[in-house]
């Protein structure tokens, strides 16, 4: 579990500084009189379909080389991993197949969104530069991890670096170095750039393998690594889009204006799911060598610590967010047309705790022998929010898009933790949990009921400071996670070292 702790603490602080650049970018696209909603909603939504053609492209090739890389590496010398050479072979080939289908159905897509959104028929040809990008950076990604059994560098590229990017497009189109045209376009090779340095730094450390040949693993595991790529990809295209499709059916059933506002309380609420993404990146490499060795006591370890961990992480991040939120917006100067947005936040963030609070469930099931229900469920998943958005939205608008992620999802994780429940015996839940959603509540409505009527950056401090306090103060008392302690002393030792 050291390694574990080490890392996820690392690439939760990469993550958090990659956030606080990222709101900086948040800030300038949705200030007054710099960009319009309609604008911001665009380069969302164009993400949101980059990311689906992406799924679509790589056929779940990361997922299946970071299950199967234990048995190659243990079976083969690294040069001769072919691995990596075929995963990029199958993409490029599928986004060409995909691409080409694509903008077959132009007209189609037209006559469906261009009513409502005619800015992203103008950029449509954006969406494949995104696609591409990021499908060739999520097979070197997870090829980085692997071989470095660490996520420390993707982590910092993504949530750093790509920010990094955006801040230097937004600060050239506001200079007037650019108009919005090439803005879009250098936006939309973000991800290929970040491939670009991926593949150099791989060659530099000799981390490519020179293989030119299938490997006698690949030959004696084909069968089995195909069928289980079909259905874990089914899985992932189905979780792609179901992540996705709120703010593609806003803009698509309303407009782009409207998935803007949206896409800002999204992107609020996925603050919640930082320590979600640091944890579960460290936590799934090592439970899947804990699985291959048949160590289902740390299988059982990693799972019910993932769970406690989590949802602290989530509910410390979604207490202070929704005490300032509308404070916030009002003090930097958002465009008042994103206030909006307040109660979509809300919803989205609960739904974001109860996500977190089921710890790396979707890992234990890829590792596990019953990886096949990732796609049935996956598959349950599309079948609820697909349905729930097109009626909540039509009828509730963006709050309506807002309740149909989160019931959906509320279903689909406790089917989830039932499945792994009965199946594997596994349940990561205890006093503990329910202690920490009682210290949320209390914490949360002292500083609440205590300042929420005043306004300004000082007002701001105060309910931070106060519930932040409480609720660390709250977690150490009541011993809710071993590893909160662990730190505590960590940080203590550091600081008695410093002074003496």
């Amino acid at each position: 579990m050291g390694i574990i702790r080490k890392q996820a603490i690392s690439n939760v602080i990469i993550t958090y500084i990659g956030f606080i650049i990222g709101a900086c970018t948040t800030f300038l696209f949705t200030s007054k009189n710099l960009f319009t909603p309609e604008q911001y909603g665009l380069t969302r939504v164009m993400l949101d379909l980059g990311i689906n053609i992406a799924s679509f492209a790589t056929l779940s090739t990361p997922g299946v080389i970071s299950k199967f890389y234990p048995y190659y590496n243990d079976r083969l010398p690294k040069k001769d991993n072919d691995q990596l050479l075929l995963g990029v072979i199958t993409t490029l080939c599928l986004f060409i197949i995909i691409t080409s289908i694509c903008i077959l159905m132009r007209d189609f897509i037209i006559r469906k969104i261009g009513g409502h959104s005619p800015l992203l028929i103008q950029y449509y040809n954006g969406i494949f530069l995104i696609a591409f990008g990021l499908a060739l950076y999520k097979i070197f990604e997870i090829w980085l991890c692997c071989i470095l059994n660490n996520t420390e560098i993707t982590t910092f590229l993504q949530e750093i670096l790509l920010r990094i990017f955006t801040v230097i497009n937004i600060a050239m189109y506001l200079l007037h170095f650019i108009n919005f045209n090439t803005f879009i376009y250098i936006f939309s090779v973000f991800y290929l750039t970040l491939t670009i340095g991926i593949i150099i730094y791989l060659i530099k450390i000799k981390g490519i393998p020179t293989t030119l040949h299938v490997s006698k693993v690949t030959k004696r595991l084909k069968y089995i690594i195909l069928k289980m790529q079909l259905y874990i990809s089914s899985g992932m295209i189905i979780g792609s889009i179901a992540t996705t499709i709120e703010a593609i059916a806003i803009a698509s059933l309303i407009n782009l204006s409207a998935a803007g506002i949206f896409t800002l309380a999204s992107y609020m609420a996925s603050l919640i799911q930082v320590s979600q993404r640091g944890i579960s990146g460290i936590s799934g490499l090592v439970l899947i060598r804990a699985w291959k060795d048949k160590n289902f006591k740390e299988v059982e370890k990693i799972y019910k610590s993932s769970c406690i961990n989590m949802l602290l992480f989530a509910l410390f991040i979604f207490g202070n967010i929704t005490l300032n939120i509308q404070h916030l917006y009002r003090f930097i100067g958002t465009n008042t047309a994103y206030l909006q947005g307040s109660i979509v936040f809300v919803i989205l963030g609960i739904g974001k705790v109860i996500d977190a609070g089921t710890g790396i469930n979707d890992v234990i099931i890829s590792a596990s022998h019953y990886w096949k229900f990732q796609f049935w469920s996956g598959l349950l998943l599309m079948a609820l929010l697909a349905p729930f958005n097109y009626f909540l939205v039509k009828e509730v608008g963006i709050n309506g898009a807002a309740l149909a992620q989160v019931i959906s999802f509320i279903i689909y994780n406790f089917i989830r933790f039932e499945f792994i429940r009965r199946k594997l015996n596994l349940q990561p839940f205890g006093v503990k949990n329910l202690l920490a959603l009682i210290l949320f509540l209390a914490c949360f409505f002292v500083t609440y009921f205590g300042f929420r009527s005043h306004e300004g950056f000082l007002f701001m401090l105060i309910r931070s400071t106060i519930y932040s306090a409480l609720f660390i103060a709250g977690i150490l008392a009541l011993q809710l996670t071993k590893d909160a302690h662990e730190l505590l002393g960590i940080v203590i030792n550091k600081i008695r070292d410093k002074i003496f």
